[in-house]
This record gives structure tokens, C-alpha cells and sequence, in this order.
């Protein structure tokens, strides 16, 4: 079947992407991708294609992850090009204990319990961002990591904190001890792991509010 297309091959090639990408993207689930897609873009022609295969690795994609903040940037993305979502995935704390300090840290925050992968005592956070806690001899330098929660948890959390009488402080300088701050019209907390990680729990993202350090 002989078809009549406009334009450039390399704008025809980037339109029929986009229109694959589009299909997955918003599909009602992961099975909503069809090799018919293909043939729509080739505005008839129904021949098999690289594409097709395109089509069917997709349909096994999971694809119910992908947030309304994402699919909002995929809608407005600029004519042929199409954009991915960008996600925290992991970063690495230096313990003396990695298994007791991701313990510590799940419990502390109400967060399953941690899970060996390798060399690491990996924490999972409820974005699916992993703390990855690994051995290391000699001294650990303290690094900051902060959690934004609602306000049930950051209760929850907070009380965690006194039962185990851990030090807490409002600001980060560990100046006003035993206090909590209100910025940003939310509540937040800084408290120390077994390593001196410096944690912070909070309420509201920074400037949410209008608060400017």
C-alpha cells in the first residue's frame, strides 16, 4: 500500500515517536498500547515495522507510576520533541553500622523495613527513593537529608523522636534545641542518625509559604 506523506523523513520519523509515545503515555492502563498505532502513523500503511516492536515492548511497561506533574510536561512538551520525566532515584550514606542505622532511619520515619542489595541496607521512601546505607571504616563526614511529610506523620515521626529522646533542634545549626520550626506555615524538625547525619522532617516545601532564608 503506497501512502503520501509531508515533509521530511526526519520529521515524519520524530511525529510517529511522538505518537507512540503519546499512545503509552496516556493510555487507561499499561495494556492500552496497540500495533494499530504504528499503522495511524504511517497514515495507512499497515506494514510491519521496527516500530511495531516498539509498540509491543511498551505493552509490557508499567507505565501507572507516571504522576500528573508528568504527563502535564509530556502534554505541553514543544511540537516533535517529547520529554521524560525526571525522578531522585538513590544516593548513599556512609555508616559504621549500615544495618542498624537503616533500621534506625525506617523506624524512625514508619517507613518499611530496610532490605540487603549488595553491599547495602537500602531504605525506601513512599516516592520510591532509596537511602542506601554501606559500611565504611574510619570516620563518617555527616551529610544533611531532609523528608517532606504530611502533617499525621510529621506527629508520628515527631513523637518517635521523644520516646527515643533523641536530641532535636529547629534550624539546622543546631542552635534551638528542643524546638521545632514553623516555616512556610508548616512544622519541621532536625534530628541526628547514629552517624551524625544531620535528618530533617518537614511539612511544606521551602518558599511554599514565602519563607526566604
Amino acid at each position: 500500500m503506497t501512502t503520501h506523506r509531508t515533509g521530511t523523513h526526519d520529521e515524519w520519523l520524530a511525529a510517529r515517536l511522538e505518537l507512540l509515545d503519546y499512545h503509552f503515555m496516556f493510555g487507561p492502563d499499561d495494556t492500552a498500547g496497540c500495533p494499530s498505532c504504528s499503522a495511524i502513523a504511517d497514515e495507512g500503511d499497515a506494514a510491519p515495522s521496527p516500530f511495531d516492536q516498539v509498540a509491543g515492548a511498551h505493552r509490557q511497561a508499567d507505565t501507572r507510576h507516571i504522576d500528573a506533574e508528568a504527563r502535564s510536561r509530556w502534554r505541553h512538551a514543544p511540537k516533535g520533541k517529547t520529554t521524560m520525566a525526571i525522578n531522585f532515584d538513590h544516593t548513599i550514606l556512609a555508616a559504621h553500622d549500615s544495618h542498624a542505622s537503616a533500621v534506625f532511619l525506617a523506624e524512625v520515619l514508619g517507613l518499611p523495613a530496610p532490605r540487603r542489595w549488595g553491599p547495602f541496607d537500602m531504605v525506601v521512601t513512599d516516592n520510591g527513593a532509596k537511602l542506601d546505607y554501606m559500611e565504611q571504616s574510619g570516620d563518617v563526614t555527616p551529610q544533611h537529608y531532609a523528608f517532606l511529610v504530611d502533617e499525621a506523620d510529621f506527629d508520628a515521626i515527631f513523637q518517635r523522636i521523644r520516646e527515643r529522646k533523641l536530641d532535636y533542634w529547629a534550624d539546622p545549626a543546631q542552635k534551638r534545641e528542643g524546638e521545632i520550626n514553623h516555616r512556610d506555615g508548616g512544622r519541621g524538625v532536625y534530628f541526628e542518625d547514629p552517624n551524625g547525619h544531620l535528618l530533617e522532617v518537614l511539612t511544606r516545601p521551602y518558599g511554599s509559604g514565602g519563607w526566604n532564608p
